[in-house]
């Protein structure tokens, strides 16, 4: 576009006037949770490959009872003090009696072994590049690259995944948020129409998100785990049905934008499926307001994390475990192990419910009000309590932006009347130090994190290599990512398939009528993760419906 004045010299000579564009591109990723790439990712220890068996699961055996009888000697006539009973014979002599002085050790119980089974669980991965792409990296006038950034954005993406599932929880289906205040609203670009909605994730943890992000919208209790990006979804009777969802099925929908300045996620897709339409004409005539029930029973979820093929009812929630898997206090609902630790993805034999063995019970707590220092120190106090008669302690603390402002605001004097006649001043205002609460001769780091659920605190053990990360042995030709982060143990598989050194393998096409299979300018570069994250010490403390204070743009 010219910006010069029509008639000026610079629009006379723009013809010769050079174009220049810096060669520096710049591209934006949404960054990680600073606590878990700098805290938790670090402090985690590497589990040994010797510890997996069969199946890749990591089994721990636990034994956990007193054994031996332990009585008060008085019952047996003292005779461990005295000695045994005597008979008299005579004035002169005596004979000894034989007595029981000891309890019977087959009344003392003993410890059965038990076991936790731990599944492994993976992440497949695949990218595109093309000739194209490769041929425009080629070019001399190309500002930048093309697939560098794209190997990048694909790295990042890896990084952003693991994060999230830290804070997922298999109990209410690894959902990073459920969607409210939801609107429906289309754009038109080149003469094609593509379809949005906007919402405000209920649980605030925008930073969840990033803009390429594939997701799917789950309704939940009133349809049971239908997905509503699906072309199987339709209206029937005004109700929204799923005759079962594939990924043949699936309508692709992404994440468009992300603000969290407003707590805003726009969603995208170029196929006005049910849901997100304001409204849908049923068979019967009627109307059935679907973007008012996407604000009190939907979901969203990883893309394909839920398939099925009744529709509704059988799920297939899966993903990696994070604290939500290991942290159960024994009330949960939902599923068939709720009150597992694992919840439903324990092993159906080889599995701890925390209400049969307290010893692993996690402290779940509704505070219903703000954070005091009072309250923290009677939270702590329960925590130390319960956990120190077995060697375990928490060290680290994790709640979202609101709950410690609201927490600081407690602290903070309203009033300070200043008599020592000096000038007033501000230049020591604020917090200089990050947070650090001590206890008892116990010091607990406090960290804030943007992906926490709004109202929530985290009390977890971090130090000592406690979380562990286990991963399979690979085979021989897989290749590692340069641009992934270290602690991803992501890794390319195309060299092991084929026997070769690449990474990289044709994408082909069928000729129209069923012929001959064709080669096209694309590559794929498929891949993997697979990995487990498994705590020696699984207590730790969860507190929720913590007040907040937080402001976001209008």
């Amino acid at each position: 576009m010219a910006f010069a004045t029509t008639g000026s010299i610079f629009d006379r000579q723009s013809t010769r006037i050079q174009e220049v564009i810096n060669k520096s591109l710049r591209v934006f990723l949404a960054g990680l949770d600073p606590v878990w790439r700098d805290n938790i990712v670090t402090s985690q220890g590497v589990g040994s490959n010797a510890e997996l068996g069969r199946d890749l699961k990591i089994t721990k055996v636990f034994m956990g009872s007193l054994t031996g009888v332990i009585e008060n000697g008085r019952g047996f006539g003292d005779k461990d003090l005295y000695g045994d009973l005597t008979t008299t014979l005579g004035p002169l002599m005596h004979t000894q009696q034989v007595n029981q002085a000891y309890p019977d050790p087959t009344d003392g119980p003993n410890a059965s072994p038990y076991r936790l089974a731990i599944p492994m669980r993976s992440l497949v991965t695949n990218l595109m590049i093309t000739l194209g792409e490769k041929q425009a990296d080629a070019t001399p006038a190309l500002i930048d690259q093309v697939v560098a950034p794209k190997l990048t954005a694909f790295a990042r993406n890896m990084a952003l995944t693991l994060c999230n599932y830290w804070y997922l929880s298999q109990n209410n289906s690894y959902r990073l948020c459920n969607i409210t205040n939801a609107v429906a609203s289309s754009i038109t670009i080149n003469s094609v129409i593509y379809y949005r909605m906007t919402f405000n994730p209920d649980n605030q943890a925008t930073h969840r998100f990033s803009r390429g992000q594939r997701i799917d919208l789950i309704w939940t209790a009133a349809s049971k785990g239908m997905r509503s990006n699906d072309t199987n979804a339709q209206v029937v009777s005004g109700t929204v049905t799923l005759t079962g969802s594939t990924r043949a099925t699936r309508v692709q929908v992404v994440v468009e934008n992300v603000d969290p300045l407003k707590n805003e996620v726009v969603l995208i897709s170029a196929t006005n499926f049910v849901g997100m339409r304001s409204a849908l004409t049923t068979g019967s005539g009627g109307v059935t307001t679907v973007i008012t029930e996407f604000n009190t029973d939907c979901s969203v979820l990883y893309a394909n994390s839920h398939l099925n093929t009744s529709g509704q009812g059988t799920n297939s929630f899966t993903g990696i475990a994070g604290i939500n898997s290991w942290l159960k206090g024994g009330s949960e609902t939902g599923g068939t192990r709720p009150t597992s630790l694992l919840g439903d993805e324990s092993d159906s034999t080889d599995f701890i419910d925390v209400t049969e063995r307290p010893e692993f019970k996690s402290f779940k707590y509704s505070v219903g009000g703000v954070l005091t220092e009072y309250n923290l120190k009677r939270y702590l106090q329960r925590v130390h309590a319960a956990f120190e008669p077995n060697g375990h302690t928490i060290d680290a603390l994790i709640a979202s932006e609101g709950v410690w402002t609201a927490y600081e605001s407690q602290k903070i004097g309203q009033y300070r009347i200043d008599r020592t006649s000096r000038v007033a001043s501000i230049a020591n205002e604020g917090q200089a130090e990050g947070f650090s609460f001590s206890f008892e001769g116990r010091t607990y780091k406090g960290h804030t994190s943007r992906f926490v659920e709004a109202g929530t605190l985290y009390g977890i053990k971090l130090g000592g290599k406690n979380w562990k990360k286990y991963i399979p042995p690979s085979p021989k030709g897989v290749t590692k990512m340069s641009e992934a982060d270290g602690y991803v143990p992501f890794e390319f598989v195309a060299g092991a398939i084929t026997g070769t050194g690449t990474n990289q393998l044709p994408v082909y096409t069928v000729a129209s009528g069923g012929g001959s299979t064709l080669v096209t300018q694309a590559s794929q570069m498929p891949g993997r993760i697979r990995m487990q994250l498994v705590p020696d010490q699984v207590n730790g403390m969860k507190l929720t419906d913590i007040t907040e204070d937080r402001v976001y743009m209008t």
